[in-house]
């Protein structure tokens, strides 16, 4: 009877299809997370789904607040931990001084991935505090962002290098979700992730 049908009306064949790979991509996801703050499927719920970000409050992203430093160490280290090995869940850190005294507990494993890539001294504030929650200027964002893209090896696909509005201090946590979804390419990432695991 399917086979039938799909012969008879190609779109429904693509509408199962695409309902199949929406399924597979879903299962590919570790963690289930909707922010109540931002469109839906938006770059903000693809980093939430990832386990990469939780939001702040009740499932809130606040996308038009101002990206701090904290935010951007971890959004881009989890692209990157994903990128490299299709997980962004990186194992915990206790030790403090690890890394910086001033990086809380849930910061503390992407600044010490971080540190261990050698792009720590790209980000972090001067030698003695990380500055977690210092709103980071367009420049070194995009100085930052650029450097991390650069260290990664050819053989990951990553867009060429990122360029940030002109004339702006600071950058939109929501702007800047998808600046790292786009550079790390974590889209298609995630769909061939979804179609691998279902073959």
């Amino acid at each position: 009877m399917w086979a039938g049908l799909f012969k008879k009306d190609p779109a429904v064949k693509r509408s199962v299809v695409a309902q199949a790979e929406k399924r597979a991509v879903a299962k590919a996801l570790p963690c289930d997370m909707t922010f109540v703050d931002t469109r839906a499927g938006g770059s903000e719920d693809l980093l939430g789904d990832l386990c990469i970000v939780q939001g702040m409050g009740q499932n809130q992203f606040r996308p038009n607040s101002n990206v701090s430093r904290g935010a951007v160490a971890k959004m881009v280290a989890g692209a990157m931990m994903y990128a490299y090995v299709g997980n962004a869940i990186l194992p915990a850190v206790d030790d403090a001084s690890a890394v910086y005294a001033d990086v809380p507990v849930g910061l503390r494993p992407y600044v010490a991935q971080l540190q261990k890539w050698g792009l720590l001294q790209h980000i972090a504030r001067n030698g003695k505090t990380f500055g977690t929650n210092d709103v980071m200027k367009t420049e070194e964002i995009t100085s930052f962002l650029n450097k991390a893209i650069a260290s990664l090896p050819e053989t990951i696909a990553t867009s060429d290098r990122v360029t940030l509005p002109l004339g702006t201090e600071s950058i939109a946590r929501g702007t800047f979700a998808d600046m790292v979804v786009q550079a790390f390419q974590l889209q298609d990432r995630v769909r061939s992730s979804a179609l691998a695991m279902n073959r």
